[in-house]
C-alpha cells in the first residue's frame, strides 16, 4: 500500500511541476515528469495494483471517450495544416490525465488517505501563494508574473489546486455534521479564504450556494435559523467593508453595463458552431492545434486573440470543439453516473463537488488542463473505487452481523411445530 500510496502522490505533485521553485521547470519538462510519473504508477498498479475485472464503473462511456480523444490527433491532421506526429503530440496531456483514472482504480486507495493527502497539498498550495504575493514581481515559485492585476482588490495571482479547494470546502462541511469536531471549521477557513483571494467569481459564487445547501440539507432546524441570520449579518454588514468584495461587484456591475455580448457567451457559439470545420467535426471533433508550432496553430493562436474567444473560458465548449460530441456526450455520462451512485453519509461530499464541476465548466477549463483533469479522475476513482461506500462502515455492519447472530439464536431456542400439509 505504501509503494501505491507515494506514486500517488508524486503523481498529483508532477502535474503542477512539484510547485515549480523559481520557474525552474519548463512547461515541456512538467509534461515529461507527469508523463513518466503517470508510466510509473502503471507499473505500480499492474504489479501491486487490483484487477480492473473487479471494478464496476462506466467503463464503456469512459474507453469510447478515450477513443475519441486519440482519433482527434487523426482529425486534425485530415482537415487543418498540422502534421499527424504534431497532433499526437498535443493530445498526450489528455490521454496521460483522463488515463490515469483506469491506473487510480487499480490502485485502490482509501478515500480518506487521499482526501488527508489534499488536505495536506492544499495547506502547501496556501503558504506557496502568500510566498508568491510576499516577493512579487520576483515570485518564488512557478513562472513569473509579467503583469500585475489589481482590477478585482487585490493582486491576482494563480493558486495551485483552486479547482480542489471547494471539494476541501464540502469534504469539512461533510466531517463536521458527522463528528461534530469543530477543529473541521479551520479547513472550512482556510479554504474559503484561498477560494476568496483567487477572484474567480463563478468559484467563489457556486461554492457558497453549494456549502450553504449542503448544511442545510443536514443540520436542525435551529442550526438553520442561526445560519441564515448569520449570512445575513455576513452580506449586510461585513462584506461591505472588504475592498475585495467591493472591487468584484463593481467590476461584474460594469461587465453587465457593457452593450456589447458577453464575451463566454460569443465563446460557447465560437466553438460550438461557428467555427466548425464540417458537418464531420461537431461529432469527432477538430483536434487540437499546436500553438506555436504548426500553421493551423499558430493561425488559430492569432485569431482567438483577436477575438478573445478562448477554449479555457468555456471548458464545455471547448472539450466539445476539440473532440467531439460523442467524446462530451461520453464524459457527461460518466460524472452523470458519478453523481447518480449512492454513497454513504460520510462521502457526500463528492456529490456536490461534482455538481461544482460540471456548472463551473461551463465558463471554466478543468477538463481541458491536464492538472486539473487529474483531480477530476481522482475524484471519479474515489467513487468507483471497490468497496468504497463500505470502507466507513465496518463497525455498522459488525454490528448488524452481532444483531443477527443473537436474532438466530433466539429462533433456535423456539419450540419447533411440526409443519402442516
Amino acid at each position: 500500500m505504501q509503494s501505491r500510496y507515494w506514486i500517488f502522490v508524486l503523481t498529483v505533485l508532477s502535474s503542477v511541476g512539484f510547485f515549480n521553485y523559481h520557474g525552474m521547470l519548463s512547461d515541456q519538462i512538467i509534461k515529461l515528469t507527469f508523463y513518466l510519473m503517470v508510466m510509473l504508477s502503471g507499473v505500480v498498479a499492474f504489479r501491486d495494483g487490483i484487477s480492473l475485472r473487479r471494478v464496476k464503473y462506466p467503463a464503456v462511456p469512459y474507453t469510447i471517450m478515450m477513443t475519441c480523444i486519440a482519433f482527434s490527433a487523426v482529425m486534425a491532421t485530415a482537415f487543418h495544416p498540422q502534421k499527424l506526429t504534431t497532433s499526437v503530440m498535443t493530445i498526450m496531456p489528455f490521454l496521460f490525465a483522463y488515463g490515469y483514472f483506469y491506473i487510480l482504480l487499480m490502485l485502490d486507495l482509501p478515500r480518506e488517505k487521499i482526501m488527508n493527502t489534499y488536505i495536506a497539498l492544499c495547506g502547501v498550495a496556501t503558504v506557496v501563494y502568500f510566498c508568491n504575493v510576499a516577493t512579487m514581481p520576483n515570485n518564488i515559485f512557478g513562472q513569473p508574473i509579467l503583469k500585475q492585476d489589481f482590477s478585482r482588490g487585490v493582486l491576482r495571482l494563480p493558486v495551485v489546486f483552486i479547482e480542489f479547494f471547494p471539494m476541501m470546502v464540502f469534504y469539512a462541511i461533510n466531517k463536521w455534521i458527522d463528528t461534530q469536531d469543530k477543529r473541521w471549521w479551520i479547513v472550512i477557513g482556510v479554504a474559503t479564504l484561498m477560494i476568496f483571494m483567487s477572484v474567480i467569481r463563478q468559484i467563489i459564487a457556486l461554492t457558497a450556494v453549494l456549502a450553504i445547501w449542503f448544511i442545510f440539507r443536514r443540520v436542525s432546524t435551529a442550526k438553520k435559523l442561526g445560519l441564515i441570520a448569520a449570512a445575513l449579518l455576513v452580506v449586510i454588514f461585513v462584506l461591505p467593508q472588504i475592498p475585495l468584495y467591493n472591487a468584484m461587484l463593481e467590476l461584474s456591475e460594469d461587465q453587465r453595463d457593457e452593450t456589447e455580448e458577453n464575451i463566454r457567451i460569443q465563446a460557447w457559439r465560437y466553438y460550438t458552431y461557428e467555427n466548425q470545420t464540417n458537418g464531420l467535426t461537431p461529432i469527432l471533433g477538430n483536434g487540437m492545434p499546436s500553438f506555436g508550432n504548426s500553421t493551423w496553430g499558430k493561425m488559430f493562436d492569432s485569431e482567438t486573440e483577436v477575438n478573445g474567444c478562448f477554449a479555457a473560458d468555456v471548458g464545455w465548449a471547448g472539450f466539445f470543439w476539440y473532440f467531439g460530441g460523442i467524446a462530451t456526450a461520453c464524459l457527461l455520462a460518466v460524472l452523470l453516473a458519478a453523481l447518480l451512485k449512492p454513497k454513504t453519509k460520510d462521502s457526500q461530499y463528492l456529490n456536490y463537488w461534482l455538481i461544482f464541476l460540471m456548472i463551473t465548466s461551463v465558463a471554466s477549463g478543468p477538463p481541458l488542463y491536464f492538472w486539473q483533469i487529474i483531480d477530476i479522475v481522482v475524484c471519479l476513482a474515489m467513487v468507483f473505487r471497490p468497496g468504497g461506500d463500505t470502507e466507513q462502515t465496518t463497525n455498522e455492519t459488525e454490528e448488524d452481523d452481532e444483531r443477527n447472530r443473537v436474532d438466530n439464536t433466539q429462533l433456535q431456542q423456539l419450540p419447533r411445530y411440526p409443519q402442516l400439509h
